[in-house]
């Protein structure tokens, strides 16, 4: 399933991966492209996809997410597109300066990779989506409950930035909004309710995936090129 790894941070050495000492990545991953192998009532969207991992998330005694370690990520990422068929990139952290996060996402539609981001979990607070999730070039996405509703907590975006693109389930805040069950790693390798937009950004990334293979089934090969992405984009976006 895991094809491709790497690691930016320094935490341990690219011998000992992949690994994941949070639950967040395990949890998009299983949105993704969960075989439901172990509960086949938890598949991913994409059951057949495989992935490419990037570890940027640093940890040293709390959690960091630095800016030039997913710019890094990013680069090592459009560096090795070929070698792993990347056609699509999903990201699940926000900022509130751009810091070069626009030129790299503008980086990967030229190429003909198709971003996508979380939203961001923090309401209707009026400070609109970071980034990347605010830029035009990527495929944003906020999360609904269970009802369909929008979620509390997903970010509603400003006026006129149209921002999400799409809502996609990332479970409730409370318990009739339900959760989103995805693979954990503890305990034991199990199962927990999550929610969040970073869950419905992966429902969004394995709904991408399916698009992808439907063209590929009809005999239409994504082009390496911003057209094609921007094409992709407006269908998923219909």
């Amino acid at each position: 399933k895991v094809v491709g790894w790497q690691d930016v941070t320094d935490d341990f050495p690219a011998s000992a991966g992949p690994w994941d000492y949070h639950h967040h990545g395990t949890a998009l991953a299983s949105v993704v492209a969960g075989s439901g192998s172990v509960d086949v009532n938890y598949r991913g969207m994409a059951p057949g996809g495989r992935l490419t991992i990037v570890k940027y998330y640093d940890f040293d005694e709390t959690w960091h997410a630095w800016a030039g370690d997913f710019l890094a990520a990013c680069a090592w990422t459009l560096e090795h597109r070929d070698t792993y068929r990347v056609r699509t990139v999903l990201t699940a952290v926000n900022w509130d300066v751009d810091a070069g996060i626009s030129t790299a996402m503008r980086a990967f539609v030229d190429a003909g990779v198709l971003p996508v981001a979380a939203m961001g979990n923090y309401g209707d607070d009026g400070s609109g989506p970071g980034f990347p999730a605010s830029l035009p070039d990527v495929l944003t996405a906020g999360a609904a409950n269970a009802s369909g509703a929008v979620s509390a907590y997903s970010g509603r975006g400003l006026a006129g930035d149209n921002k999400p693109d799409l809502v996609a389930p990332g479970g409730g805040l409370l318990v009739s909004g339900g959760r989103v069950v995805a693979a954990d790693i503890e305990p034991n390798d199990s199962y927990s309710g999550r929610v969040g937009t970073s869950i419905a950004a992966a429902h969004l990334a394995g709904a991408v995936y399916l698009l992808d293979e439907a063209l590929l089934e009809n005999g239409i090969v994504p082009l390496p090129n911003r057209a094609s992405v921007k094409a992709r984009q407006a269908v998923l976006r219909r």
